[in-house]
């Protein structure tokens, strides 16, 4: 699961990963501050993301 969450703490978006792939779509960031994006993978998988942002 991908999360993105604004300075708040709010969720704004979310999305999932499958197989090592995934994606949140273009969203509009309605305020300044730090965003944070919530990398939670399914049951006790655990291992390394890299994450591109644009």
């Amino acid at each position: 699961m991908l999360e993105l969450r604004a300075p708040d703490g709010s969720p704004i978006t979310s999305g999932c990963g499958v197989n090592g792939a995934g994606d949140i779509g273009p969203t509009v960031l309605p305020a300044s501050g730090t965003y944070t994006l919530v990398v939670d993978p399914s049951g006790v998988a655990t291992g390394q993301v890299t994450l591109t942002l644009w």
